[in-house]
């Protein structure tokens, strides 16, 4: 009877400890309302630091020529003056000459919430006409688009996106990355990338 008991009590320690171990798992939850304070974590934010471009520049993995970024996937464009940017003179085509990415850790506090900003366009030299990117924090995403439907490849129309995520981990991967699954020459267009924390007292 004893060893019933003792057995019965190891099960329920054992259930007990998974339980506990079940919720220090359970991810954090967003914020939805949380305001940004604080500095921009994104270093190089409206890249405009790295070797210059001229017209435009495509690099690739490995490539030294944008800091403070990586291009994890392809090639993108680091564009100067063939357009006008968001912010500063430089923005990003993610589509260089193949479809790309560009990703930098930051820091960050599990649990904490944190707003993205930045803006969009698109190349409108070539199709597809709808242009398409992935942003991640970590495993967190979201899909965003930009028509080029009667704009001409001159006018940008920048677009501001705001999106919020709870980090996971002390250091966060903030990626871009296009989903144009046509060409692979004229791509969604990003600049004036802003990472903040919330609840900054």
């Amino acid at each position: 009877m004893n060893n019933v008991k003792a057995l019965l009590l190891s099960s329920l320690a054992a259930v007990a400890i998974v339980g506990l171990c079940d919720a220090s798992a359970a991810p954090a939850t967003v914020d939805t309302t949380a305001k940004p304070c604080g500095p921009n974590l994104i270093a190089n934010g409206s890249f405009e630091h790295g070797t210059t471009p001229g017209s435009y520049l495509t690099i690739k993995m490995a490539s030294n020529d944008l800091d403070d970024w990586s291009v994890t996937k392809g090639t993108v464009d680091v564009v100067g003056t063939l357009w006008p940017a968001a912010d500063g003179v430089r923005s990003i085509d993610l589509d260089g000459v193949s479809f790309g990415a560009i990703s930098q850790n930051i820091k960050t506090d599990p649990g904490k919430t944190y707003v993205v900003t930045f803006d969009l366009s698109g190349n409108g030299y070539g199709p597809p006409t709808v242009k398409a990117i992935r942003l991640s924090a970590g495993s967190d995403k979201s899909r965003y688009t930009f028509d080029m439907t009667k704009r001409p490849y001159h006018s940008m129309g920048w677009q501001t996106h705001i999106w919020r995520f709870a980090a996971a981990h002390a250091s966060t991967a903030i990626t871009f990355e296009s989903l144009d699954t046509e060409n692979g020459y004229f791509g969604p267009i990003i600049d004036n990338v802003h990472v903040q924390a919330t609840s900054c007292d």
